[in-house]
């Protein structure tokens, strides 16, 4: 009781200029259960921030509210006039939330109805969110035309899974719902995890979600990047949890992406917007494919002797291009062009990156080799 009292106090503070009330006693019912829940489930028990009557789950009243099973409702006692303020009866259905991830944002959805089951328009409502331990998030509206609301929040990082209760209060009724919040599905968000990186991976996913996913570009390249990487990195997580030294290695791995991202956000904000966006990115590309990639690439130092220069020259047309492409995509307001050209963009500019330093390497190696005492000689003057 002790945890309940203390998240509905949370609730009813975030909501003094809303009367709240129970969903109407006419919930369905199973005939073959002993219990259900407020959407007609058989269920065993009631979940935290509901209690049991006459066979149904029924949402608890805020602090300082008093039910009235016989109505229904919720009745608050107005010591200073005296007057009883009573919710009207109606009923509030919260959507079915799967498939949170922490730091990722999920939506939170339903209806607020009569008690004839008509949607009640303009209502106003709100939205409460916590569990144990854990800071309460709140929001408020009004519902539309069909007596929909929906919010979208943030999901606080965890460790481990996190059960979360969301509350949603209206005047015309009450309801509730458990849903989980689970561990991250970023490699890199589990290896920084209670380092002293977690700040750094936060303030780059702040600039992601504020900043880049608010431009066409970046939306639509972050659309087909993480369709590809949470097709492999939930596994890798996973497994790092399981295995220390794991999550000590890819720490070490991703200091210079964290310091590559850092830049990128400085370019975008030299340029915000579209611009800005696209610049980061090939920023970002440019500086991953110089750190990350030309050391692989100069295993075929030999035949970047002959090819080189001419790949090089193809490559920098190939970015020009898309950078066009990326604009006329954005300004045409193009989904689907905008995916593609962002994606090749990325592609394009690393693999010139690449290349251009394992090219210099390469360059500076046979300077080395020319000189025939394993140091390189470079002039002192004319």
């Amino acid at each position: 009781m002790p945890a309940r009292a203390s998240f509905l106090l949370s609730a009813i503070l975030a909501t003094t200029a809303i009367a709240t009330g129970f969903p109407g006693t006419g919930a369905a019912s199973a005939q073959d259960c002993d219990l259900v829940d407020q959407y007609g489930n058989c269920v065993d028990e009631c979940d935290f921030g509901e209690y049991e009557l006459d066979g149904e789950c029924r949402p608890e009243c805020p602090e300082g509210y008093e039910p009235d099973d016989v109505l229904g409702t919720c009745e608050l006692d107005d010591s200073d006039t005296g007057q009883q303020i009573t919710a009207t009866t109606g009923k509030v259905t919260i959507d079915a939330i799967a498939g949170v991830r922490e730091g990722q944002t999920f939506l939170i959805s339903g209806k607020v109805q009569d008690k004839s089951g008509q949607g009640i328009p303009g209502a106003q409502y709100r939205i409460v969110i916590g569990t144990k331990g854990h800071d309460v998030m709140s929001k408020s509206g009004t519902t539309l035309a069909g007596g929909e609301f929906s919010q979208e929040f943030k999901a606080p990082d965890v460790n481990g899974k996190q059960e979360y209760l969301v509350y949603v209060s209206t005047p015309y009724g009450l309801g509730s719902r458990i849903f989980d919040v689970n561990e991250s599905g970023c490699l890199i968000a589990t290896a920084a995890f209670g380092s002293e990186l977690a700040p750094q991976v936060q303030f780059l996913r702040e600039f992601r979600d504020q900043r880049i996913l608010s431009t066409a570009a970046g939306s639509s390249f972050m659309s087909a990047f993480n369709t590809v990487y949470y097709s492999f990195s939930p596994y890798v997580a996973d497994y790092e949890r399981e295995q220390p030294w794991l999550q000590a290695a890819v720490r070490a791995g991703i200091q210079p992406l964290l310091g590559i991202l850092a830049v990128s956000e400085k370019a975008y904000s030299i340029v915000p917007g579209e611009l800005g966006s696209i610049a980061a990115g090939l920023v970002a590309s440019s500086l991953i494919g110089a750190v990350y990639a030309s050391p692989v690439a100069l295993a075929a130092a030999r035949r970047l002797q002959r090819r080189g220069p001419a790949l090089a020259v193809s490559l920098s047309v190939t970015v020009a291009i898309l950078v066009a492409s990326v604009l006329a995509s954005a300004l045409l307001n193009n989904d689907a062009a905008m995916t593609v050209t962002t994606s090749a963009l990325v592609v394009a500019t690393l693999a010139l990156s690449t290349l251009a330093v394992a090219s210099s390497v390469s360059r500076l190696v046979r300077k080395r080799d020319k000189n025939g005492d394993g140091a390189l000689k470079l002039p002192l003057g004319p």
